[in-house]
């Protein structure tokens, strides 16, 4: 190796993670009144990394605390 040249640097970078994010939850569906028919959660991956939704779930309980 030639001593006036630059030495190798090794650079470690951690892989790109995904950064989920709810954006809308609408709980009202289908109540008297409510604009729409139906609940929704929209869920958004502001991050660059593919994500898993693997063992995600949704859960919900009623005014009265039943649900699922």
């Amino acid at each position: 190796m030639d001593p006036k040249s630059p030495a190798p640097v090794m650079v470690s970078v951690a892989p790109a993670a995904p950064k989920m994010v709810i954006s809308q939850l609408y709980g009202a569906g289908g109540n008297s009144g409510a604009t729409l028919n139906a609940d929704y959660v929209e869920l958004f991956n502001a991050g660059t990394a593919t994500a898993s939704l693997s063992g995600w779930s949704v859960q919900y309980a009623s005014a009265t605390g039943t649900g699922n």
